[in-house]
């Protein structure tokens, strides 16, 4: 109880922040948002459209599974959404705080799959090897030193 936020201990007494009924309608906004980044000159769809995986005119009968919540009056069917995240850590970190950072994501990333909408079970996370740089690291000076 008194919970309001998502903890990093993978707790949350909160909803999702989007209902499933409204997540198609709340990717269309913040895609049609013509509001320009002053950084990157760009507006959310110039940075953001080739990340979400849309297809026009789909037969409803000819999906599996209820994509009622992803599905819009025009026929537009959301299957997915890819996203970039970015650490804003070189890999020089020390290899300790690296595994730290890791156990925080991976607790993160399960929680979204927990409370998220069903459609997010799918959710999974991938890197540019710093997670296994880092283990790496911790194998070697173990083996190295013991």
């Amino acid at each position: 109880q008194g919970c309001t936020t998502w903890d990093t201990n993978g707790n949350s007494c909160e909803p999702f922040p989007v209902p499933p009924s409204s997540f198609l309608d709340a990717v269309t906004a913040f895609l049609q948002d013509e509001t320009v980044d002053p950084v990157t000159l760009q507006t959310n769809f110039d940075r953001f459209s080739t990340q979400v995986f849309v297809e026009n005119d789909v037969d409803p009968s000819s999906l599996s599974g209820d994509f009622s919540c992803r599905t819009n009056s025009d026929g537009l069917v959301l299957f997915a959404i890819s996203t970039i995240n970015v650490l804003d850590q070189d890999f020089a970190l020390n290899y300790e705080d690296g595994i730290d950072l890791y156990d925080l994501w991976d607790t993160w990333s399960s929680q979204m799959v927990k409370h998220g909408p069903s459609e997010m079970a799918a959710t999974m996370q991938t890197d540019s090897a710093a997670w296994a740089f880092y283990f790496l690291n911790e194998t070697l000076l173990e083996e190295t030193f013991s």
